[in-house]
């Protein structure tokens, strides 16, 4: 039963990525030059807040005082860095990249640079294949912005 259970979260969660990731970048791409971003920003993170405390009510396994006693810092970094990823994606969208281009050259360069960070941070294992991946990859955003 486990392995049906890993198999349908690991579709769901993918499916779910890709799902929001397109909306992402297509809501992204039409936010209007006007106004200030890190606002606007914030107003989603509201709205993404209600929507995660919704969904929590949907899935809690325990209490909020014990959710609050579980949380991790993490979630307070990724609450700093996940603004960087927006305002830069909306930056990018209105210096002129086109929303075929800018998600991928910058998720090339991130992955690359985490494939990096998996080596040197947590020991994971990279084949002479995952490298000639990576430089396809690379090879690939050449070939899309000639």
């Amino acid at each position: 039963m486990g392995d049906i259970r890993n198999m349908f979260m690991s579709v769901f969660s993918l499916l779910l990525v890709l799902f929001a990731g397109i909306g992402y970048h297509l809501v992204s791409r039409k936010i209007p030059e006007t106004g200030n971003h890190f606002f606007g920003v914030g107003m989603a993170y509201i709205v993404g807040f209600f929507v995660c405390m919704i969904l929590f009510l949907f899935t809690k396994d325990s209490s909020l005082n014990t959710e609050l006693g579980q949380i991790s810092w993490h979630y307070l970094l990724l609450g700093i860095m996940v603004p960087g990823i927006e305002i830069g994606f909306i930056a990018m969208y209105h210096s002129g990249w086109k929303v075929s281009k800018a998600a991928l050259t910058a998720d090339v360069l991130v992955t690359s640079i985490l494939v990096l960070a998996g080596v040197l941070l947590f020991s994971e294992q990279l084949s002479w294949i995952n490298i000639l991946g990576v430089l396809s990859c690379f090879s690939g955003v050449i070939l899309l912005e000639s």
